[in-house]
């Protein structure tokens, strides 16, 4: 078990040894991201040079054998190499640094793990089974994905904009409390009705 939590990664230095298929999967996600991405390998994916044409500011392709030096000035790495000795001594090596490693190769002996997840528009859904069964947290969200409705992101977008008007215009305070709650508390399909309301300033309890 982990505790789930979402980083942020823009302009951030993210190190990934290893310029396999999984390096390249990580090197898309965190680039889409705004992430600064290393590549350390002697051996790269020829898509690489596909996604650096794409990023070129901010992908660095190494082809060297890894080093512990490569770790300096690291946000994160990710140890993604075909064998398990390299992985578990780039671990090793970030530890003593106190940088979190993503051992690919053994999730037990990594300091973070990524789980599956996708997003659309304000929402993100992450599924996972504790590694017990990537494939089919992938399924599960799969099929998540395909049970969203249109309506229900166009309200929760108004949601959200509701909620950052209230934040603005209201100091902290019991007004603003109530008005958050009453918010939290609003069905989506009332949502239009209290914005009206609160634009106005006619507040009440019933919505």
């Amino acid at each position: 078990m982990g505790y789930p939590v979402m980083i942020d990664v823009k302009e951030k230095e993210i190190l990934i040894v290893g310029g396999g298929s999984v390096g390249l999967r990580k090197s898309k996600k965190l680039l889409k991201e705004g992430a600064y991405v290393k590549v350390l390998s002697k051996d790269i994916h020829p898509d690489f040079e596909e996604l650096k044409k794409r990023y070129p500011e901010k992908l660095s392709l190494i082809k060297k054998e890894y080093k512990e030096s490569y770790l300096n000035g690291a946000y994160l790495v990710f140890a993604a190499t075909s064998e398990i000795r390299i992985n578990e001594k780039i671990r090793m090596d970030c530890s003593l640094k106190k940088i979190l490693c993503n051992n690919t190769s053994n999730q037990r002996n990594s300091d973070f793990y990524n789980q599956a997840y996708m997003t659309k528009d304000d929402l993100t859904i992450s599924v996972s089974t504790n590694g017990g069964s990537p494939g089919a947290a992938k399924k599960i969200l799969e099929y998540l994905e395909s049970s969203l409705d249109n309506d229900l992101l166009i309200k929760l977008k108004e949601h959200s904009k509701i909620r950052k008007y209230i934040i603005e215009n209201y100091k902290e305070g019991k007004t603003r409390k109530m008005h958050l709650n009453t918010l939290l508390n609003t069905e989506m399909e009332k949502l239009k009705i209290f914005r009206d309301k609160l634009m106005s300033e006619e507040i009440d309890n019933e919505y």
